[in-house]
């Protein structure tokens, strides 16, 4: 005889086929029950399968939530890294623009100049 062509006995192979035979025997009460029971289980681990998880509807709304929020800290930091480059490029050739940065934002003058300031 084949060793490929044996059936394997495992611990639960006698408990299965008293079940079966239990159920052939049985009433449609019994069958009906277990029916009710086994597709409770099925439900209850479809429902659990779907909300908890690696894959769950929790996680996944979570997921998707962070994921807007690093797309639009993505399009901040761009828009900032453009406006640095624009400023730099800016700074190492126009020099109207180095002049209007060195009175608007450190309050400098030119020798002889008067400033006035308007208070608003």
């Amino acid at each position: 005889m084949n060793r490929y062509s044996r059936k394997k006995k495992g611990p639960l192979r006698p408990l299965v086929a008293n079940l079966t035979q239990k159920l052939a025997r049985s009433d449609s009460r019994l069958r009906r029950n277990v029916v009710r029971f086994s597709a409770f289980l099925f439900l209850g681990f479809v429902v659990y399968s779907f909300m908890a998880g690696s894959y769950g509807l929790f996680r996944i709304s979570r997921l998707e939530s962070r994921k807007v929020q690093l797309i639009n800290q993505n399009r901040l930091l761009l828009a900032r890294i453009v406006d640095s480059d624009y400023n730099r490029r800016r700074l190492k050739k126009d020099s109207h623009f180095i002049e209007y940065i060195a009175r608007t934002r450190y309050h400098l003058s030119r020798p002889g100049e008067t400033v006035v300031r308007i208070q608003r």
